[in-house]
């Protein structure tokens, strides 16, 4: 995700161990006096009741003015680009 006008850049990330239920953000950040500086991190509900080790869990974002939003197969859910404060949910 890039947006230019507020300098923030977000991706997907899946931190994966095989012993553990992989776990997947969606991090926000800025670059800042050419450093890149940690914005915020958004937790993507990954798990079901059949494959909680293994299932490949995926997400987006995008934003539409100072709302983020972070799309995965199971939920959209909408953030503050202000604080990261979570503003809203629907399950899919």
């Amino acid at each position: 995700m890039v947006y230019a006008n507020e300098n923030l850049y977000g991706i997907p990330v899946n931190d994966y161990d095989y012993s553990l239920p992989s776990r997947v953000f969606f991090l926000t950040f800025r670059v800042e006096n050419n450093k890149i500086v940690r914005d915020y991190s958004y937790k993507v509900e990954t798990s079901n009741q059949y494959f909680p080790y293994y299932e490949p869990a995926n997400c987006r974002g995008t934003y539409i003015d100072d709302t983020i939003y972070v799309v995965s197969q199971f939920a959209v859910k909408a953030y503050s680009i202000n604080d990261g404060s979570l503003l809203g949910e629907t399950e899919l």
